[in-house]
C-alpha cells in the first residue's frame, strides 16, 4: 500500500472529502474518538467550514491535518495542533489518527505518523509531541511507541460511551528535542 499512496497536508478544497472521511471513522470506531458521528451530522455547513478551517490551522493557526491517499481515495488521516498558550507553545498534539480498515497494516498509518513527526521537528520551539490512545487500541498503541512515544499518564474514565461504558486513554508523548 504504502508504494502507492501519497501524503499531502488537506486543503480547503479537501472539505467534503474530509468529512466523509472523518464520518466513516466516527462511525467504524466510536470509541477511539472525543466526537461521535450524531455531532459532526448535527453541524450545519457554516459550522463544519469553520472547523475544517480551525483544524488545518488556517489564519495563522499552527496545525496541520495529512491525508493518506491512494487509488484516489482518501484512506488516512491524521492532525496537528500546536498549544496556543505561549508558556505550552512547545507542546502539540496529534488527533485523529485513522486508516481505513482495507488500508490496515500496509504502511499508511506509520508513514502518516512519521511524516507529522518530521513536520513537528522542522518546527522552530516544537519540543514535544503528545497523544491520546483509548483503551483497547492496542494496535495504535503499538505503532505509537515502535515510532518512539512512551506513555506519561492515563486519565481514567476519559471517555464515557452511549452505552454507559467509559473507557481510560492513555497519554502518550515523544520528545523531539533534548
Amino acid at each position: 500500500m504504502r508504494q502507492g499512496g501519497a501524503i499531502r497536508a488537506l486543503r480547503a478544497e479537501d472539505e467534503a472529502a474530509w468529512w466523509a472521511f472523518r464520518l466513516a471513522a466516527l462511525e467504524e470506531s466510536p470509541e477511539a474518538f472525543l466526537v461521535t458521528a450524531e455531532e459532526v451530522r448535527a453541524m450545519d455547513g457554516a459550522a463544519r467550514t469553520a472547523r475544517w478551517a480551525s483544524m488545518r490551522g488556517d489564519g495563522g493557526g499552527d496545525g496541520f491535518v495529512l491525508g493518506y491517499e491512494a487509488e484516489g481515495r482518501l484512506l488516512g488521516a491524521l492532525g496537528l495542533r500546536r498549544e496556543a498558550f505561549p508558556r505550552r507553545r512547545h507542546l502539540a498534539e496529534l488527533w485523529g489518527m485513522y486508516v481505513a480498515p482495507d488500508a490496515r497494516g500496509r504502511g499508511a498509518g506509520r508513514a502518516l505518523l512519521e511524516e507529522a513527526i518530521r513536520r513537528a521537528r522542522a518546527t522552530d520551539g516544537l519540543r514535544r509531541l503528545r497523544l491520546g490512545v483509548s483503551e483497547g487500541n492496542d494496535a495504535a498503541g503499538r505503532l505509537y511507541e515502535a515510532l518512539g512515544f512512551r506513555e506519561f499518564a492515563v486519565e481514567p474514565a476519559s471517555l464515557r460511551l452511549a452505552d454507559g461504558r467509559e473507557l481510560d486513554e492513555r497519554w502518550m508523548e515523544l520528545v523531539l528535542v533534548r
